[in-house]
């Protein structure tokens, strides 16, 4: 899963679909750095559709919420940017 996300990255780089929002410039960063995230593991099951490989859609969606999660959880502690 974590190299589907990845490479789903790489194809969110060539998107470059990340919002403006208003806000400060740590507002904004975090935004953008989530919207990133999620658009990578989108791109990532995408990818493993395409490619035609087997995976358990229940699973990786599980795993990219709690990777997720864990960066609202570094937001809210400003652990992470």
């Amino acid at each position: 899963f974590i190299l589907c996300h990845e490479c789903g990255h790489i194809r969110a780089e060539k998107l470059r679909g990340i919002p403006h929002p208003k806000g400060t410039e740590q507002e904004i960063l975090k935004t953008n750095r989530l919207w990133n995230e999620m658009i990578s593991w989108i791109e990532g099951r995408r990818i493993l559709i395409e490619l035609e490989i087997p995976f358990n859609e229940k699973r990786l969606f599980s795993y990219a919420s709690k990777c997720l999660t864990r960066y609202l959880e570094a937001f809210e502690t400003q652990d992470e940017l």
